[in-house]
């Protein structure tokens, strides 16, 4: 199955990362518009 996340912030990351952990097969492509991603220590 594939999922397009809008935005690439921490609520865009956090649904991704809680998609991939529920279900690994998911091709999750995550769109942003800025150069660089959220990211957290």
């Amino acid at each position: 199955m594939k999922v397009v996340i809008i935005g690439g912030v921490a609520g865009g990351m956090s649904t991704a990362f809680k998609a991939i952990r529920e279900n690994p097969n998911l091709d999750i492509t995550v769109l942003e518009q800025e150069d660089y991603i959220s990211f957290g220590a």
